[in-house]
């Protein structure tokens, strides 16, 4: 992205915010309510907030934002949740949190807010794997999306040409890619990856498992066998641990952050990365010159080079605490939120879209491929929000898998015991939570 691209955009930005006034000037019937809103630090997190002024401005409703770490913003929010004290209003929760905080009753059912401000949301143009993941529970509407997030390949264009390289589409391809231009002594890693212990090893190991036809269950929801003991699992995680000895020192201890920076160092030449950080690859703000202007994306490895791309989904939703007294007030942010012209002005700034007018806008379009990538996988039905199953059982799982998981990255357990373990323990989760395990 040159410097003329980047005050374009700036330009862009400012007019978007400009037209957007002219859409919301109307005062709230909810004028001087003050909401609490809890959220996760994620790149979505800055962008929401330099928003808050604007919407309080136009609504006269105050947003009180505090951020929270991952792990204590879901003790924050259970603590609120059994204490039924309602002192969050709105908060954004994990994708795989929906399903048990859906059927605990913790957070508010929007079926009726949907039905009533239907012509005002347009949810037809939402990004159907977005409302799958992020919205909709037992075909309920519980939440709003916030950030969608696409698992997507990234890497530099301009290693790979130099290296004579085609960008990767098959587990093999990568391999053979990672390793042509893995140069530690010029500064320049082949690989980056979340390693460490939870979720990181976690997410982003089975990004790589579900885009070869892989998963943690069989079919979820329609069949919860356990899927880790596989042929096609040990694979995977063989070629995981290998891509150690291609990524920079101390990515064993990666976590979701640590394992992109080097990528925006400049450092590292393939990275898988959610789409929510698409956009600050190529901002000067969080990426080095050589990296601006030089970052292709692809689909993860797929099966075999003829075989149809598969897209983990990911993200966050907007959710109502089924406690709080300010429920229209927080809904009326949420729809001023996801409105075409809020979202336009939030993509500009970083932000993770979810409508099919945003991706689409030549504009805004025009400096974002990924887009088009987005757009395609949802088109065709490529999309996967349950990659990480979103029932109540889910957290259980993620633990077990994260111990087990870094136990065979850190090689204190072989890859095929800690499968056949996990396996198990898999298993036994499900059934002390009340499922039919075939």
């Amino acid at each position: 992205m040159t410097a003329r691209t980047v005050h374009t955009a700036k330009l862009l930005l400012a007019a978007l915010v400009a037209a957007g006034s002219l859409a919301f000037g109307q005062q709230s019937q909810y004028a001087g309510t003050t909401l609490e809103f809890i959220v996760q630090p994620d790149v979505f997190a800055e962008p929401v907030r330099r928003l808050l002024p604007r919407f309080t401005e136009e609504t006269g409703i105050i947003v009180n934002m505090e951020t929270l770490p991952y792990a204590s913003l879901r003790e924050r929010q259970l603590s609120d949740f059994i204490g039924g004290t309602g002192s969050v209003d709105i908060m954004t929760m994990d994708i795989v949190w929906m399903g048990g905080y859906a059927e605990a009753g913790w957070i508010e059912n929007l079926g009726p807010y949907y039905e009533r401000d239907a012509a005002l949301i347009d949810p037809d143009d939402f990004l159907p794997g977005a409302m799958a993941g992020l919205a909709l529970w037992d075909g309920e509407y519980y939440g709003m999306p916030l950030g969608a997030y696409y698992y997507i390949m990234h890497y530099r264009k301009d290693v790979l040409e130099a290296a004579g390289v085609q960008p990767p589409s098959t587990l093999d391809e990568l391999i053979d890619a990672v390793k042509a231009v893995h140069d530690p002594a010029a500064e320049m890693y082949g690989f980056s990856a979340g390693y460490r212990r939870g979720a990181p090893v976690v997410h982003d190991s089975l990004a790589y498992y579900i885009g070869l036809g892989g998963g943690v269950l069989r079919d979820f929801p329609a069949d919860l066998t356990p899927n880790m003991n596989t042929e096609l699992a040990v694979r995977v995680y063989e070629f995981y641990k290998a891509m150690l000895d291609y990524a920079p020192p101390g990515a064993i201890n990666f976590d979701f952050r640590e394992r992109r920076e080097p990528f925006q160092q400049g450092r590292v030449a393939l990275v898988g990365n959610w789409s929510s950080s698409s956009a600050a690859f190529e901002d000067p703000r969080n990426s080095v010159e050589a990296v601006i202007g030089n970052v292709g994306h692809s689909y993860m490895p797929k099966a075999s080079a003829d075989s149809d791309p598969v897209v983990p989904f990911g993200g966050w939703a907007l959710v109502i605490n089924a406690d709080s007294k300010k429920k229209e007030a927080a809904w009326e942010f949420m729809r001023w939120l996801s409105s075409p012209e809020i979202q336009k002005v939030y993509a500009a700034d970083g932000g993770t879209p979810f409508r099919f007018s945003t991706l689409r806008d030549p504009e805004l379009s025009a400096s974002r491929p990924w887009y088009q990538l987005i757009l395609d996988a949802e088109a065709n039905g490529w999309v996967r929000p349950e990659y990480r199953p979103r029932f109540p059982a889910w957290p259980e799982m993620e633990e077990a898998l994260g111990l087990r998981l870094s136990e065979a990255m850190s090689g204190t357990r072989s890859i095929a015991d800690a499968l056949a373990m996990v396996d198990r323990e898999i298993r036994t989760i499900l059934i002390n939570n009340g499922y039919q395990v075939p």
